[in-house]
């Protein structure tokens, strides 16, 4: 037992020792097993390795040979890579068998064999993980690190049963950890499993990815998983992803798209390079195509190119349905990017009805806002099928309004359409655009509305007239829709806007200057004498000519383009020459009745006309003029040519000559 000796005048070392030994008695079993321990060594001139060492010890010491002493051989030599005992070549993991079926409380034979995927042991098989298991129920390896990685596998494999109590694999990591707490796969597959205590303290799933980064940071599911829970004090989410990515670019498509949504404001940077929010998006379809939010995601930012090829916006809400058919989201977007060609699907109108199909309050009410826009839709819910008017689109937008804008916009329209049912109960025109006022006070087209159409209305408790209400819209508004609101202040004599004086005329040229096909606007400016509108001169009968042209129903310029005609004269209207009769028949013939006294009346002195498809004599026209109700029209020359033709019958009452 000591590294030298002196036997006579000579000195030995251990090895010398063990050979000498050797060539007295070439069975002596311990002497082999020894110079095998020491590194094996030359007996009787014929060298051994180590396991051919051990291999002797055990071929022969034979039975008398203690089982601990024969186990820790075979023991031996597999962990050597094995070799040829008793004339049979043996493998590593033979030699573990025999090892154990010498000693089966050899705990690290287990843990060997375990590595090599387990084995049989006296007739019994035993998988991988009975074997770890086995090594830590014998409570004997020969290294705490070794215990260690048996904990840890045996979470690998899902947990088992211990020295007869069950352990899940969560609780076999944190063993694991508790002993070895530098195993970077453990921290992983804790924080995994939600996170655990260890050592008594307890760790969150977050602070186990951080662990298993700071441990091992080439491990790109875990900077993934640091990443996914929103990144740490150390490292925010954004260079998470971008450590992943650097490890591992090519089959973690999902880490680009988590990069892109991290790099909408500063593009991310990855091996050097720098990717955009578009970029990164591209990156995950270009290894996985069958990602549809990340198609969506794409489509959100006006679209990119994948593989080469071109994507518009509808184009990559498009590709995203057909992955993800039922995205209420998807068709929606698609909506709003003007509809696209999908499953039998082409335009907005479909797709906005596809969209509420599936969810009906996508959008927060502003879905219904498209529908309604696109003149109403069929939705079908349940299985049932129901067709919406424009007006209920409106309504149920006001009902499942999430924002003020959505709100405003749902209240305008459902007011344009003559209001309708909502928040529980009936709503008129003029209550829709007050509630818009109430929520936008700045509302120009709505402010237009309540006091063109409605002749004012109350906002916030105050009441505004009509001449308040047109002087808010021109005030906070100037585009096309106002065009009204300049006509109103027009008729209503003019006034001053933005500290600017306008009169009567300007009024009427400033509405057509904004819309030239606005008949009222061509109305009146007849009336103040005819203008001129955006360096063009109109005369009075010009004026109205373009106010029928662009209102046939509006009997009082048809009326005034007669009376501007003469008895002789004529006019073109939309290609046509219109006589002063004709004219005043459109007029009486118009479903408004506005100015239809005085054409009856003319049409009288004219002998009557064939109107509202029957012949009118003269009589039955002055009848018609003084039955009106016209308050502009001066009734005394009626009264007296019915006198003229014997009396008549004026409004249900008979009246002699």
């Amino acid at each position: 037992g000591k590294d030298i000796g002196c036997v006579g005048d000579t000195n030995y070392t251990r090895i010398e020792c063990f050979q000498q030994a050797l060539l007295h008695d070439r069975d002596l079993g311990d002497a082999w097993f020894d110079l095998g321990v020491a590194g094996g060594g030359t007996v009787a001139y014929v060298g051994y390795s180590k396991q051919q060492c051990f291999a002797r010890a055990i071929e022969s010491a034979g039975e008398t040979w203690s089982a601990a002493a024969r186990a820790k051989a075979w023991h031996n030599i597999g962990t050597l890579g094995g070799t040829t005992v008793h004339g049979k070549q043996r493998q590593p993991k033979e030699c573990y068998e025999c090892c154990l079926a010498a000693d089966e409380r050899y705990a690290d034979a287990w843990y060997d064999l375990a590595l090599l995927g387990g084995g049989k042991i006296a007739g019994a098989g035993h998988s991988e993980k009975d074997c770890y298991i086995k090594a830590l129920e014998t409570g004997d390896l020969s290294a705490p690190l070794l215990s260690a990685q048996a904990w840890y596998r045996v979470g690998i494999a899902g947990g088992g049963t211990v020295s007869g109590r069950y352990r899940s694999a969560t609780d076999c990591f944190r063993e694991a950890l508790g002993t070895d707490p530098g195993i970077a796969d453990a921290w992983f597959r804790l924080g995994e499993a939600g996170g655990g205590k260890v050592s008594g303290e307890d760790f969150g799933k977050k602070q186990c990815f951080e662990k298993a980064v700071d441990i091992d940071g080439g491990s790109a599911r875990a900077w993934f998983q640091l990443g996914a829970c929103g990144g740490s004090e150390a490292y925010s989410a954004k260079h998470c992803y971008e450590a992943c990515l650097a490890k591992d670019p090519e089959t973690m498509p999902v880490a680009w798209h988590r990069l892109g949504e991290k790099s909408k404001d500063e593009p991310a940077q990855v091996d050097g390079r720098k990717y955009t929010e578009k970029a990164c998006y591209e990156m995950a379809l270009k290894h996985n195509r069958k990602l549809p939010r990340v198609w969506h995601d794409l489509g959100m930012i006006g679209g990119g190119d994948v593989d080469g090829c071109a994507y518009d916006r509808q184009a990559c809400f498009r590709e995203e349905l057909l992955i993800k058919p039922d995205c209420p989201a998807s068709w929606y977007h698609l909506g709003l990017a003007g509809g696209g060609d999908v499953l039998g699907m082409k335009s907005k109108k479909e797709c906005f009805e596809k969209a509420l199909s599936l969810k009906d309050d996508i959008g927060g009410g502003w879905a219904w806002v498209q529908l309604g826009l696109a003149g109403g839709g069929c939705v079908t819910r349940e299985g049932r099928r129901k067709d919406y008017l424009a007006k209920e689109c409106y309504a149920q937008a006001v009902n499942q309004a999430v924002n003020n804008e959505t709100l405003k916009e749902a209240w305008y329209r459902l007011g344009l359409q003559g209001g309708g049912n909502a928040k529980g109960k009936l709503q008129p025109a003029k209550a829709c655009f007050e509630n818009v006022l109430r929520l936008d006070p700045k509302h120009a087209l709505a402010w237009c509305e309540l006091g063109c159409r409605h002749s004012g209305g109350t906002v916030n408790k105050k009441h505004y007239t009509e001449r308040e209400c047109v002087h808010l819209a021109l005030t906070h508004g100037d585009g096309k829709g106002v065009a009204q609101a300049w006509c109103s202040l027009g008729r209503l004599g003019g006034g001053e806007i933005r500290g600017e004086h306008f009169d009567e005329k300007l009024c009427y040229v400033k509405a057509l200057s904004l819309d030239q096909t606005f008949a009222p606007a061509w109305y009146g400016l007849g009336l103040s004498g005819g203008g001129s509108v955006d360096g063009t001169a109109y005369s009075k009968m010009r004026c109205w000519t373009k106010a029928v042209e662009g209102d046939p129903t509006c009997g009082r310029a048809w009326c005034h383009l007669a009376q501007e005609i003469g008895p002789e004269g004529g006019a073109e209207v939309s290609g046509c020459t219109l006589t002063s009769k004709e004219c005043y028949e459109r007029a009486v013939n118009c479903n408004d009745d506005s100015g239809c006294a005085a054409a009856w009346y003319h049409l009288g002195l004219m002998g009557g006309a064939f109107v509202k498809e029957s012949n009118r004599k003269a009589k039955a026209c002055y009848e018609m003029a003084l039955g009106s109700g016209d308050e502009d029209f001066d009734v005394g020359d009626a009264w007296f040519k019915l006198g003229c033709e014997g009396g008549g019958d004026v409004a249900g009452a008979g009246h002699s000559e």
